[in-house]
């Protein structure tokens, strides 16, 4: 090492990008710890979770700011406590931090309510719009500043996520969307730029074409006030060409069968006379992907709910995008019969890939439950019915995952509709063999990804003395919280008598669902509650009380 002079060594440092190696690198002497200490600033996200963690940082930056105030990249905001005491104090802090950082290009803020009163602090989004750095900006979480942060926002922003708390409309009947018009007065000085916008909280109303975002690539809605116009859609991202997220389709829509039908009807003429050139990804429920009619190549499309009832729009949404890539969100809540002619003959041959994630659950979510067939599942016949789904296909990757969450009341004697030998299967998966049915039944199948998992959510009504009835307040505990994943690849010849699996590690794993993109959908995630933090008494092993 001595050998080498400083000025070589910082080159080197420069082009490592793993924490572990860079703090390896640190401990060689005093001077390379300061190189390492520039470096690890720029690759390592820096998170301020408490008071605490701002007064640290605050404390390690000004320590020496000519030198590390140029480094930091990336900034994560996650308070999940303020004292009120100290509001005045972290804001202060807060402030201080942002104006040394000259370099910063990512800002995510993701704060609840306790927190919201910091950034009440006028300064703030003051601050935050004299950076002119910033590549990406995430507020998120139920902020009522998140629409001043964004509108003075002066950076050349290439990605934006907001989750605007105030109702975006003029029209006080319709407080829960926004319009076109008031998106644009928000973002549209960021048109320049912007490449990737997700929206969440608020459903947008597609009526009026307003401004143009030429540079778009990506578009993430919560989901459209009406149906999803492409007309208007094209002529505010003309060169989308990454991924179309509509989100869900309003209650309204749901049972409008004719509604429906018109809005396909006018999206497929509006592109016969022009369509974007080709998406990578399409994403939305059965109903809002039948309602698009997309003409346009889409080589990947998730579709983030299917029941039984729901089976015809899907199979129209998948003729017309004929994905290699497809992501299926299966609703168990209507039954096993999801899964019959599931797949149209036309996906069949161009279909590779495909992530099957199955919910369980006996929450009427659209009144259409019938508690006898949700508790007669068995696990036998639902597994037969997905191998026979699957099996016409030619798929080489498959993720499959189920999971369940009961609701049960406090008490354990109010009839719950659910199968108990079905949830005992699920416990009790055998993932070799499950892996190995699947191989057995596509030969092309190359690698299978399996996950199961799921919780009991346990409700109580309580009462507070000497209030009104309509006061009380349900109580919600989660017990019974488990998961488990394991990956299997074929070792021998395709289409073999005697199959040979081997099982893969986690990391590699991780890593070839990634390349594969074998993920899930934003709605996926909010259902398995990836984000959440479990305790160990959440996730412990439990079962409901014979």
């Amino acid at each position: 090492m001595q050998r080498l002079d400083l000025d070589t060594l910082d080159i080197v440092c420069a082009y490592l990008n793993d924490a572990p190696t860079v703090l390896s690198f640190s401990l060689a002497c005093h001077a390379l710890r300061i190189m390492a200490v520039k470096r690890l600033l720029a690759v390592r996200r820096i998170v301020l979770c408490d008071e605490r963690s701002i007064r640290s940082f605050h404390r390690f930056l000004l320590a020496d700011r000519m030198s590390r105030s140029p480094y930091a990249r990336e900034v994560f905001v996650d308070i999940e406590e303020c004292d009120r005491k100290t509001r005045e104090d972290v804001a202060d802090l807060f402030i201080e931090v942002l104006v040394h950082l000259t370099h910063l290009e990512s800002l995510r803020i993701q704060c609840d309510h306790k927190f919201s009163e910091c950034l009440r602090d006028t300064r703030i989004p003051l601050t935050i719009s004299q950076l002119y750095t910033l590549r990406k900006l995430e507020i998120s979480g139920w902020l009522d500043v998140a629409e001043d942060i964004v509108r003075t926002a002066r950076s050349p922003l290439k990605e934006l996520h907001a989750s605007f708390d105030k109702p975006l409309t003029t029209d006080p009947a319709n407080a829960q969307w926004t319009t076109v018009l008031r998106l644009d007065d928000l973002i549209s000085h960021l048109a320049p730029t912007l490449e990737v916008l997700h929206l969440s909280k608020r459903n947008i109303r597609l009526a009026g074409k307003g401004a143009r975002y030429p540079t778009m690539r990506s578009v993430h809605f919560r989901g459209t006030e009406g149906p999803p116009l492409v007309d208007v859609l094209m002529h505010m991202f003309p060169n989308l060409c990454d991924t179309l997220d509509v989100g869900v389709t309003n209650y309204t829509l749901v049972n409008a069968v004719n509604r429906q039908d018109v809005a396909r009807r006018i999206n497929k003429q509006r592109q016969e006379k022009a369509s974007w050139k080709g998406l990578d990804c399409v994403v939305g429920d059965a109903i809002s992907l039948y309602m698009l009619g997309l003409s346009c190549p889409v080589r990947r499309v998730m579709v983030d709910a299917v029941c039984g009832h729901l089976k015809e729009q899907l199979a129209t949404a998948l003729r017309d995008t004929l994905p290699t890539h497809l992501k299926l969100t299966v609703m168990l809540s209507h039954g096993i019969n999801a899964f019959e002619e599931l797949f149209p003959p036309e996906v069949v041959p161009k279909l590779t890939h495909l992530v099957l994630f199955v919910t369980y659950d006996n929450l009427d979510h659209d009144h259409r439950i019938d508690g006898f067939t949700l508790s007669s599942i068995q696990w036998a016949a639902f597994f037969d019915q997905v191998i026979n789904a699957i099996k016409p296909l030619c798929l080489t990757h498959l993720r499959f995952i189920i999971h369940y969450t009961i609701a049960l009341m406090s008490d354990f004697t109010t009839a719950q509709f659910y199968s108990k030998p079905f949830i005992k299967s699920i416990r009790e998966l055998d993932h070799s063999a499950t892996a190995a049915a699947f191989m057995h039944a596509i030969p092309s199948l190359r690698q299978v990804f399996l996950t199961c998992g799921g919780q009991f959510d346990i409700s109580s009504v309580r009462h507070c003395h000497g209030i009104s009835y309509f006061l009380s307040h349900v109580m919600m505990i989660t017990r019974g919280r488990w998961t488990s994943s394991s990956a299997w690849t074929r070792t021998d010849g395709q289409g073999d008598e005697a199959l040979n699996l081997e099982r893969i590690g986690d990391a590699v794993a991780e890593q070839v669902l990634t390349n594969e993109t074998l993920t899930l959908s934003a709605k996926d995630k909010c259902t398995l509650e990836l984000d959440r933090r479990w305790t160990a008494e959440e996730t412990a092993d439990w079962m409901p009380p014979e």
